[in-house]
């Protein structure tokens, strides 16, 4: 009988473990779009975390737009994270 090599073991622990996460994740990710899809058909925004900036939620707010056109391109959210980031320091 040959015996069980403990660090195969372990890469295929690991990997069931890695399995279990994807699976965790795609389905909360599914739970997550679904919700957004219905709020974002009735109008419906999360409110802003405390101490948020009044721009950085007005892009949020643009991120979260129903019909993907009217979203941000990145060079754009970019611009905005920089510009308040940089008025920070």
């Amino acid at each position: 009988m040959q015996k069980e090599n403990p660090l195969e073991k372990q890469e295929s622990e690991a990997k069931e473990e890695v399995q279990s996460y994807k699976s965790l994740v795609a389905e909360a990710n599914e739970r997550i779009n679904y919700a957004m899809k219905i709020n974002d058909q009735k109008g419906h925004r999360m409110p802003a975390p405390d101490g948020t900036p009044d721009e950085m939620y007005r892009l949020m707010l643009r991120c979260w737009e129903y019909e993907p056109e009217k979203r941000p391109h990145f060079e754009q959210i970019f611009l905005v994270v920089d510009t308040l980031y940089g008025a920070q320091r």
